[in-house]
């Protein structure tokens, strides 16, 4: 195998002299680092859509805590309006 090296760019000389049985271990090695890679891509992108779906669902429980809040906010001016124009009424009564 001292004919071919995995890193380096093979010249025309050095395929020539190269055994059949290196350039079947360097094709296998190869495929062993191309699989690889594609293993880490797909898993860079399972991260990222995990990430996604995180961050759009805080964002999703945020909005939907403030809508609560304000609707909190609304219903609690409508139930001191409510009583200030009993306590009004209360008044023109007597």
């Amino acid at each position: 195998m001292h004919a071919l090296q995995a890193n380096d760019g093979a010249t025309l000389d050095q395929i020539e002299k190269a055994s059949i049985n290196d350039m079947i271990l360097l094709a296998a090695n190869l495929s062993l680092k191309i699989f690889g890679d594609t293993a880490d891509s797909a898993a860079k992108a399972s991260q990222l859509m995990t990430d996604t779906q995180a961050f759009l669902r805080d964002k999703g429980v945020k909005e939907f805590q403030e809508q609560l809040a304000k609707q909190i906010k609304q219903s609690e001016k409508a139930q001191r309006g409510g009583i200030l124009l009993l306590f009004l009424i209360g008044l023109l009564v007597r």
